[in-house]
């Protein structure tokens, strides 16, 4: 069972934003259970605190809902002993048993109550019918389950749970492990698995039957009695009968003492110590006995009935052991406990009797109390004193007004140990300065052939505009640039301009270039009807082709001229075919162009001559087709060009027998017009729909704006009118274009190259535009208009300080494309802090929001703090529409070569064996909610549904006469007129799926049924085997190439998977053609191939000879005439075999191309496959392989690409078929949306092609039918980033953009985007994370940067890591490293890398890591998969470190309680329901309750816990629930194997020590895709940490420029060698060849006539230290890139660098072990 659990396939997700969104999972009940109740931190076996474990149950509830997931509890019955599995001994179970019975009780009472949405069922089993249904009408997405690994290590086996696993997956459900969740701020990661159909040969059924207890109670009765009283007394009642002997009375009685108590006594009031009984075994037998009557109680008929009888169900606090425990050792009791327990019988009044009896007893003796014993009550009730802890001081104007309402104790005696701040002129990308004084550098080496920057320049401006040529479309034309002049310029032009024409001049010019246009439309016009003549001489099918083929090179002015005649001459002949034809569908693809030209002609009617429109109405008329425009002025006369056939053809309804609207919806969609409301603007050379008007009118008015449009809708021209208007304004201000990865960086900037020219002053330096990313800079950053980067250099660029008075107040606009990666898991805190940060207006852009109206509220509050308007645009037509198949493969599939095509680009699924359209409206199998927004019908699905929507409907259901098509419809019908009276038909419709007895159902069957043929695949459908789904791709593909349907992108989202579709598909080709090679017809070619080449040589030679002879000067142009065989290469794949576009690419230069990419160790099958036109994309690939991908794509000559996600988000690579092959976790709504958005992009085609192949059936609904996930955001206020803004304010001097950037941050009242407002929770916690940095030397009293903050702000993007790392660098531990191995390299390194893999790069084994470690000792791997212990001195400064920071964050806590929450928790934290008495002191005090706790929950304090927090996650976890605390964001890290962690995978020490991927791949469990990333992002650690120790042991670096650029080892391979050539541009616009990294070489190099100085020795930051106000005295002497003069023979900076607390030692090593790392690095991936 294991084994196979073992073998699935999973992938680390955040449920909402990666993975489900808004669509519904199953929480499966009993795993809910069983991971609350297995919380070391509940005492539910000696204690058993139920309410407790309630309370947890809920609080894991409350995560998911805040987090916005959607979900349904569900228990099975066959689960039910499931719980159990968490006891430690047997005698146990019965308690977990009867806590699982009363969860399901509490859930299905209340949480319905307060949350309809999520429902709490039961059902039998896994497989029963009914949840089977269940699945089926509510669409269940996935299930979460428990893998059964405990945290107790005595559980014997988890083959239970793994069980469960496997019957759901069984459904075709995946499964999320609930015991693995991470929650990170509103995140939900975890692991999710595969389903598969394979599963456990036997699963056996486990059964249980109790005998029910009838509960019978007087109706008197009844109006006192709760749930709980119930369920207590029933239980006794029945204990009583079975054992009426005087023990169990005794135990009887106590326990309704115990109910007593719990009436009586407040929440905080039951905080009490486990003591000791004086015979514990028949307690907890007594208690055994208890909880498994309850138990059959609750499972039977009758108490289910007396949930209808309107009792207060609070059967949740039925038992507290601890206040049992009391009760039984309780002395004023035990006086009364003869008498009362003597009464007790087995009748239920005789025990209600006895209750009634104790409940006064426990309210006299309250009341018999003292005085003096109830002050001693109160005195030891009330909590022990707490000592608050005195904060640093800190003062800083620009943050103290934000934090003024955060009232805290400051320690003003502290005195400070620093004397300067440090200076952070530089980010930790880049080794040189970033200030307007640029260093001196050193003479750059004379330019050359081989070395010269401006050749590179030119031939990566060159690869730009063919770039940006391969983005208008196949053919490649080139953009026309919008020219623009600088300002400056057209001042100075202007002033020196003098007319110089006379008036006359200028008539004489006007009336000579009259006279030069006459004669041009003269000649045209003769030209033209000479084409008319030619035409007309030939066959009827060829004059067609001719005649389009004519219209098609008109451009311009001639365009103007001759297009509307020459459409008219195309439309009477496209008449004369149609009628004459009578076979059906070549009749209905007439019918359909002719309409088409109709169409267009309509549009033309105001260019026509008096003529030609005359002629135009009157074949209209002929084919009935109304309302033909009028023209809007007087018409030119000029006769027809051809002879007029109106009269020649025949009276005849177009579309007929189909009356004219139908024809139009039923075949003519895909050509109607798209414009919505479309007129013609100034502002953009094209007629902007009504919402893009409004989106130009809100960029002129310079406000922000949110746009929410469908891919192809057309909002790419936001960006670049912004662009145009920041281009004209000025020359200094700037726009920037966010994009989320570097192929779109590339992407946007060669159109912006394309689009845009700018003439500036001379020697100004300016460009505009750049592109800065970490691996590619092209043009001068700091000096362009038009900045392209990626979100991680952006908030690089405006955290700098150098920036803060320069650059950044010139930035005027920021553009976000994709701003829907904000809610990504990884990247996405970037993305929400630079919307906060923003200085200045923003565009943001995205296809795919689930919640646009909630997210542009969010995103206004930051703006208006600006004095900024933000104004969202919501637009929902996409231009081309979408069909959807599904595709089952044939059985068998003979293949001999593709034929020609017999289509014009429209698939039709009929002639396609297997291809099945899918009506959208059968995707609607979940009838429980609201149809999504963006689910879109083209015209013939409207009129199909329409259609059976009447025919289904019924005097109840009656269809309105006004959704007739005659009735909302014009008589020629636009695209634009479909949209309402599709919203009209889905609002209609909608109605019907919400009422179960609507003939919604038969509907959704018969649009099924007309849709597909009878062979459709049943419900549950499997996804297919790899291998299968890889093999039955080609016959796919063949169909497609015969339906003109290619290009085409196949996705799937495993890189493997990718590579072996292509190879699969190249081998099928390769074969047929060896086979047709093999034939008789191949062997007769190349004989006559030759003869040919023969003869060719023959004449060439007889050729020369006349040449020579008779010195001819013309040669014969017969000797020329062109050959079959010219051109022709045997060796090139033969055209039949190939999806290659044979215009698409030169095959000599492809062949050179290929051979130039050779050398970049890329697999020779995916080369071979590029000359078939099939190519692969994945990450994973090399760079320039893609990026030629990518072109040749664009080009038209590779026709299939198959592709992860990577081609999803945003790049311009238009297909006509997008298909899905294979099912994936990474498959979701939003993947789904943005991958099928690259079908029938706008200006490509008119219909786009989504296909699902080796996908089930339910997923491929799924995905059609899901809601888009809601934008859910991260904690943006990180520790990380508090210290980058101090060290922004203070090196900035404080500048108003620095100032403006903090308080655009704090004007955000919520949490994060999704969050609740809670502005004094963002202060509070940003105050004590200002707190730590203070007390980790971080920062200095006035928010200076001090010490090592440059070390940690360049380590932000790691985050945790980054601080631990530099508590174990200032208590210098890496050098007592280097002292300790002086003479040992090899042990020193290993030392190191342990400690590194255990802060950086860190990757958890999970709890069931065994199974691993075994496998490793199984396979004799050298890998040791299992990390080593942390060496004692590290884990001890962790410690230490952990500490300090659980006593700030728990000053925290108890600040904010303090000051914001003063009465006590007694609510459960989801169904808010109050738990507790009133209270009761005396009572209290008698039963020996401890002080009750201020800042833990009382809940959690119910198991004993006191506000002594033992660490940050139970600080976390147990906090009172009204505070923000999440874990994530608490900068510390978990040392294995505290906390119950699982140890970390070794896998990056492994590769250090034998640097081999193989084992990584079979032991470690890293996926060879993944190894690269993951390796060379910790070399680039390695880098960023060497880079910032240099700067720190020598300030002075900096003004020299010597320091090195930090960068992984992958950085330097050969895959970006050409773009290392081209080099990198600095700032002052000097272009220098980038050199990769000599870590080996000292980057301070000194004179040899310098003396060196001594080893400085390594100090502690200790505040006891006399002498720490010495510590790096004058650090910077408050230089900010200024030249510094040092004198050689002057040394009085040597006693200041002997106080460095990192020493040289420190820095060598980190550099052996970078080149060691980077060594292993390069030779695996050379």
């Amino acid at each position: 069972m294991e084994g196979w659990y073992s073998s699935l396939d999973s992938r680390s997700l955040d449920l909402v934003s990666d993975y489900a969104g808004r669509e519904l999972f199953c929480l499966e009940g009993d795993s809910l259970v069983l991971e609350c109740l297995d919380d070391p931190a509940l005492d539910f076996e000696d204690g058993f605190q139920l309410l407790h474990a309630v309370y947890m149950v809920e609080r894991f509830l409350s995560k998911l809902v805040s987090t916005k997931c959607n979900f349904h509890v569900i228990f099975f019955d066959e689960n039910r002993d499931l719980a159990s599995l968490a006891a430690s001994k047997d005698v146990y179970r019965s308690k977990y048993k009867l806590a699982r019975e009363v969860i399901y009780q509490h859930l299905k009472t209340y949480l319905q109550k307060g949350y309809p949405d999520i429902q709490v069922h039961q059902f039998p089993a896994v497989n029963s019918p009914d949840f089977q249904q269940h699945i089926q009408t509510y669409s269940v997405y996935f299930a979460m389950c428990h893998n059964g690994a405990l945290r107790r290590k005595n559980v014997p086996s988890v083959e239970p749970m793994l069980k469960v696993i496997a019957n759901i997956m069984d459904t075709g459900l995946d499964v999320a492990v609930i015991n693995e969740i991470e929650w990170r701020d509103i995140k939900v990661i975890t692991r999710v698995i595969q389903a598969r159909s394979l599963t456990p040969d036997s699963l056996s059924e486990c059964t249980q039957s109790f005998q029910s207890l009838a509960i019978s109670v007087d109706d008197n009765q009844r109006s006192n009695m709760s749930m709980r009283e119930a369920l207590t007394l029933a239980a006794l009642s029945r204990l009583l009968l079975e054992t009426p002997d005087e023990e169990t009375k005794g135990m009887a009685g106590r326990v309704l003492f115990h109910l007593a108590c719990l009436k009586s006594l407040s929440l905080n009031e039951r905080r009490l110590m486990v003591q000791e009984l004086p015979d514990p075994e028949s307690h907890g037998a007594f208690l055994d006995r208890f909880c498994q009557a309850a138990n059959a109680i609750l499972r039977s008929l009758e108490w289910n009935n007396t949930t209808k009888c309107g009792w207060e169900n609070d059967i949740h606090d039925l038992i507290d052991g601890r206040v049992l425990r009391s009760c039984v050792l309780n002395t004023a009791w035990t006086d009364r406990e003869t008498d009362l327990s003597s009464q007790l019988e087995s009748s239920y009044n005789t025990i209600m009797k006895c209750y009634q009896d104790i409940s006064e007893f426990v309210h006299n003796q309250a009341s018999n109390l003292s005085g003096d014993q109830t002050e001693i009550a109160k005195s030891g009730s009330a909590n022990d004193p707490k000592v608050s802890m005195a904060l640093l001081p800190f003062q800083n104007k620009v943050f103290d007004a934000h934090l003024a309402s955060v009232r805290v104790a400051v320690d003003d005696s502290h005195i400070e140990t620093y004397k300067n701040a440090i200076r952070d002129n530089r980010h930790w990308h880049n080794g040189n300065q970033l200030g307007p004084k640029r260093p001196i550098n050193s003479p750059q080496r004379p330019y050359n052939k081989w070395r010269n920057p401006n050749i590179w320049k030119q031939i990566r401006f060159r690869d730009m505009g063919k770039y940006a040529m391969s983005l208008t479309n196949a053919k490649g034309i080139a953009l026309e640039p919008q020219h623009i002049i600088s300002p400056e310029l057209r001042k100075a032009q202007a002033k020196g301009k003098i007319s110089t024409k006379s008036s006359k001049g200028k008539k004489f010019a006007e009336e000579n270039e009259m006279k030069t246009l006459a004669r041009e439309d003269t000649s045209w016009i003769a030209s033209w009807k000479n084409q008319v003549k030619k035409i007309e001489a030939m066959e009827p099918r060829l004059q067609i082709e001719e005649c389009q083929s004519y219209i098609e090179k008109l451009d311009n002015r001639k365009g103007d001229l001759l297009e509307p005649e020459a459409r008219l001459y195309l439309l009477s002949l496209l008449i004369i075919q149609y009628q004459g034809s009578r076979e059906t569908e070549e009749r209905v693809g007439l019918a359909i162009e002719t309409w088409n030209q109709v169409r267009i002609l309509r549009k033309k009617v105001v260019r026509m001559t008096l003529q030609c429109y005359q002629e135009f109405q009157s074949l209209c008329n002929k084919l009935q087709v109304p309302d033909v425009p009028h023209p809007s002025s007087t018409q030119s006369n000029r006769p027809l060009s051809f002879p007029s056939r109106a009269e020649s053809i025949k009276s005849e309804q177009l579309g007929a027998p189909l009356n004219f609207q139908q024809f139009q919806m039923l075949h003519c969609g895909p050509l109607m017009d798209r414009q919505t409301g479309a007129k013609p603007d100034e502002r953009v050379p094209f007629e902007p729909d009504k919402w893009q008007r409004d989106v130009l009118d809100e960029l002129d008015q310079n406000n922000s704006l949110f746009v929410v449009a469908p891919t192809s809708a057309g909002k790419t021209f936001i960006s670049f009118h912004a662009i145009s208007k920041v281009l004209q304004e000025d020359d200094t201000g700037v726009l920037i274009y966010v994009a989320p990865t570097k192929a779109l960086v590339n992407q946007i900037a060669a159109e912006i190259h394309a689009r845009f020219t700018k003439k500036y002053p001379s020697n100004s330096g300016q460009s505009v535009w750049a592109i800065h990313t970490r691996d590619i800079r092209f043009n001068d950053p700091m000096k362009c208009q038009v900045l392209v980067t990626v979100p991680h250099m952006l908030q690089i660029m405006l955290l700098s300080p150098a920036n803060a008075k320069t650059w950044a107040p010139r930035v005027k606009c920021i553009v976000f494309d994709e701003i829907h990666s904000i809610g990504q898991a990884d990247d996405g805190l970037v993305w929400e802090q630079l919307l906060l940060l923003a200085p200045c207006r923003i565009i943001a852009l995205s296809a795919t929001v689930g919640n646009p109206t909630e997210f542009a509220d969010w995103l206004s509050v930051t703006q208006k703090s600006l004095g900024i308007d933000l104004k969202l645009v919501q637009y929902g037509q996409r231009y081309s529409d979408l069909r959807k198949y599904f595709y089952t493969p044939p059985k068998k599939f003979k293949f001999q070569g593709l034929s020609r095509t017999k289509h014009k680009g429209l698939l039709e699924s009929e002639l396609v064996q297997g291809l099945h359209p899918i009506h959208p409206v059968t995707s609607l199998r979940n009838e429980q909610r609201q149809m999504t927004e963006d689910l879109s019908l083209e015209p013939r699905d409207c009129y199909v549904l329409w259609e059976t929507m009447v025919k289904h409907s019924s005097a109840e259901f009656p269809v309105p006469e006004t959704l007739r098509p005659e009735n909302r419809m014009p008589s020629f019908i636009r695209r634009s007129d479909v949209f309402e009276w599709e919203r009209c038909l889905k609002d209609h419709l909608a109605t019907w799926m919400i009422n179960p007895q609507s003939p919604f159902n038969e509907v959704r069957a018969e649009l099924d049924s007309k849709f597909s043929s009878s062979d459709r695949l049943p419900k549950k459908t499997a996804t297919m085997e790899k291998d299968d789904m890889c093999d039955s791709v080609f016959p796919l593909l063949v169909n497609l190439h015969q339906q003109n349907a290619l290009p085409a992108l196949l996705f799937n989202y495993e890189r493997m998977a990718c590579e072996q579709i292509a190879e699969s598909v190249l081998k099928k080709l390769r074969a047929a053609e060896g086979v047709y090679k093999d034939g008789t017809a191949w062997n007769k070619k190349m004989a006559e191939y030759q003869k040919y080449q023969a003869s060719k040589a023959k004449k060439a030679h007889e050729a020369g000879k006349r040449k020579s002879s008779q010195n001819e000067s013309n040669p014969d142009p017969a000797e020329y005439e062109r050959h079959p065989f010219d051109g022709f290469d045997p060796d090139r794949p033969l055209e039949q075999f190939s999806f290659a576009g044979i215009r698409g690419q030169d095959w000599e230069k492809l062949k050179k191309d290929i051979d130039e990419l050779k050398r970049f160790n890329i697999n020779p099958v995916l080369l071979e496959a590029l000359t078939r036109g099939i190519g692969v994309h994945h990450a994973g690939l090399n760079k320039r392989y893609r990026h030629f991908v990518e072109g040749l794509f664009r080009r038209g000559f590779l026709r299939v690409v198959v592709a992860t996600g990577t081609l999803a988000l945003g790049i311009n690579m238009p297909c006509s078929t997008v298909v899905f092959c294979g099912d994936s976790p990474f498959l979701t709504a939003l993947n789904y949306r943005q991958a099928s958005g690259r079908a029938g992009r706008r200006g490509f085609d008119l219909l786009g092609n989504v296909i699902f192949h080796g996908i089930s059936l339910s997923k491929a609904y799924q995905l059609i039918s899901s809601r888009l996930p809601d934008l859910n955001g991260h904690f943006p206020i990180t520790t990380s980033l508090v210290l980058r803004l101090c060290i922004l304010l203070h090196n900035s001097d404080e500048s108003p953009y620095a100032v403006r950037a903090i308080n655009s941050l704090l004007a955000q009242p919520r949490l994060c985007l999704g969050g609740v407002d809670s502005r004094d929770k963002v202060l509070h916690h940003l105050r004590f994370s200002i707190e730590y940095l203070r007390r980790q030397k971080l920062l200095g009293r006035h928010g200076e940067p001090i010490y090592l903050a440059r070390s940690v702000a360049h380590l932000y993007y790691t985050e945790n890591s980054a601080f631990v790392f530099h508590a174990l660098l200032r208590e210098g531990y890496f050098e007592t490293v280097c002292r300790a191995n002086q003479g040992n390299t090899e042990q020193k390194l290993r030392t190191l890398m342990i400690v590194m893999s255990h802060l950086f790069g860190r990757k958890s084994l999970g709890k069931r890591y065994e199974k691993l470690l075994k496998n490793k000792e199984d396979i004799k791997s050298p890998s040791a998969v299992k990390l080593p212990d942390i060496p004692p001195e590290a884990a001890e400064i962790m410690h230490k470190h952990h500490n300090e920071i659980l006593k700030t964050y728990t000053a925290y806590v108890s600040t904010y309680i303090d000051q914001h929450l003063q009465t006590p928790e007694t609510n459960l934290p989801l169904t808010g329901l109050s738990v507790g008495g009133a209270g009761n002191p005396p009572l209290s005090q008698t039963l020996g309750s401890s002080s009750p706790n201020l800042y833990r929950s009382p809940f959690v304090g119910l198991s004993g816990h006191s506000d002594d927090f033992t660490s940050i996650k139970d600080l976390c976890q147990t906090v009172r629930s009204e505070v923000f605390l999440e874990e994530s964001v608490i900068p510390h890290l978990t040392v294995y194997p505290d906390g119950d962690m699982p140890p970390l995978n070794a896998y990056l020490y492994d590769f250090f020590c034998h640097g081999n991927l193989q084992p990584l791949e079979v032991a470690n469990h890293i996926s060879r895709s993944d190894a690269w990333f993951l390796l060379n992002n910790f070399s680039l650690i390695l880098a960023t940490i060497i880079v910032a120790l240099e700067s720190y042991l020598d300030p002075s670096i900096e003004e020299r420029g010597d320091v090195e650029e930090p960068m992984g080892a992958g950085d330097h391979d050969g895959d970006d060698s050409e773009e290392d050539e081209v080099g990198d541009v600095k700032s002052d616009g000097e272009q220098v060849k980038e050199q990769p990294i000599d870590t080996k070489k000292s980057p301070s190099k000194q004179s040899p006539d310098k003396a060196k100085p001594k080893p400085a020795p390594i100090r502690k930051f200790n505040d006891d230290e006399e002498d720490d106000d010495e510590l790096l005295d004058n650090w910077d002497d408050g230089s900010c890139g200024e030249e510094i003069e040092h004198d050689e023979t002057d040394n009085s900076d040597e006693p200041e660098k002997e106080n460095l607390v990192v020493s040289k030692e420190v820095l060598k090593a980190f550099k052996e072990l970078k080149d060691k790392f980077d060594e292993k690095f390069h030779e695996i991936f050379a």
